[in-house]
């Protein structure tokens, strides 16, 4: 009989888990987004114009900024789960990525960036299509919408695939999409409302001008990772109960 966790308890380990751990979580969180930010903001500038080329060249740029982020995703995800099974963990830990099989987690997020954008391509045309038509904002927030959603099933079939790299380093990056794919067969709904239940504390955050999000961020990380070692460890039980 599968035993898993329920979303609470899940909530619970990481709030207790993280305790001790916020002097070094929030510097690593502020390199990331602070990276990011600084770059995205360099692309901004550089392509402020409203020419067609600059729009793709404006785009362009911010995929291979996605891309590179993926670098930091992946060490953030390897950092959360030394957390949960209380591994100490340094700040340094934040280039985990730039060191471990680059090339995996680089392939992984270019996968991500473009099936994000490919869902959202229709929105981002539709800005420029119906940039004097009256229609615009209906058409192009049913767009996003459906953008959206298309995108978050997508992305919740493959929520573990940075954990499971981490974990299988010798795994090829398909053959992780594929067991990601496999895992969360039947999760995807759970993952879901635990990602909703972070929305009142979402909404306060930006009542404190964003100071929230540095105990935020860090609780959901941990929710999900915890989230995943739970459905491993089930998997390994049922394996085991298979071969017995």
């Amino acid at each position: 009989m599968n035993q898993y966790k329920t979303s609470a308890t899940l909530k619970s380990l990481a709030r207790g888990q993280l305790t001790g751990y916020y002097g070094k979580l929030i510097p690593i969180l502020f390199l990331h987004f602070s990276s990011v930010i600084f770059l995205e903001g360099m692309i901004g500038s550089l392509f402020s114009s409203t020419a067609l080329w600059s729009d793709i060249a404006y785009f362009i740029g911010m995929f291979v900024i996605s891309i590179f982020s993926g670098l930091f995703v992946a060490a953030e995800h390897f950092i959360y789960l030394k957390v949960c099974c209380h591994y100490q963990v340094s700040v340094g830990d934040i280039f985990f990525g730039f060191v471990a099989t680059p090339d995996r987690f680089l392939k992984i997020q270019i996968i991500l960036t473009a099936l994000n954008y490919l869902c959202m391509l229709p929105y981002y045309a539709s800005l420029r299509i119906l940039k004097d038509s009256d229609s615009r904002v209906l058409v192009t927030s049913l767009l996003l919408l459906a953008g959206t959603v298309v995108y978050m099933f997508i992305e919740f079939k493959y929520a573990l695939v940075f954990y499971l790299a981490i974990d299988f380093p010798k795994q090829t990056v398909r053959n992780l999409y594929s067991l990601s794919n496999k895992i969360m067969r039947g999760h995807k709904l759970k993952l879901f409302f635990i990602n909703l239940s972070f929305f009142p504390l979402i909404l306060l955050c930006f009542c404190s001008c964003g100071l929230g999000f540095l105990w935020v961020v860090p609780y959901m990380y941990a929710t999900e990772a915890n989230f995943y070692l739970d459905l491993m460890a089930q998997r390994n039980r049922n394996l085991n109960n298979t071969t017995e």
